[in-house]
């Protein structure tokens, strides 16, 4: 789990570090559309996290991994799609999109060690986990 979450983070820093610089230095985007991009990648994930615990539970059983596996898939596929737009519209669909799926696989890794520890490890087990 924590080379799982290890990964996610790195592509969850590497956007959110990425992302507003990219926008204003490569696709001269201005501050207030680079603005409007970030926020929707920002919110986008709440939403998300829940329908995807929700999903794992009610469609894979219990299974965490799988909707974690499908989410990281279809981000390679969106930041392609994000570096090659060049309309605010598609880029901000994109920065979304990967917003909404980035922190599923993160939340999942968490839920998946809440999972496979007992009761009294859990604060210790997610915590190293994150660590």
């Amino acid at each position: 789990m924590s080379l799982v979450d290890t990964f996610v983070y790195m592509i969850r820093f590497g956007m959110l570090t990425w992302l507003p610089i990219y926008l204003l230095q490569v696709k001269g985007f201005s501050k207030a559309e680079m603005s409007i991009a970030f926020l929707f990648f920002e919110w986008a994930a709440i939403p998300s996290t829940l329908f995807a615990g929700y999903i794992s539970d009610k469609f894979f059983k219990g299974y965490r991994m799988p909707p974690a596996i499908i989410a990281v898939s279809i981000i390679f596929f969106c930041i392609f799609g994000y570096w090659q737009s060049e309309s605010l519209l598609w880029v901000t669909f994109f920065a979304a999109v990967v917003g909404c799926l980035i922190y599923i696989p993160q939340f999942l890794a968490s839920v998946q060690t809440m999972d496979i520890v007992p009761p009294f490890a859990v604060g210790s087990a997610v915590g190293l986990v994150a660590l």
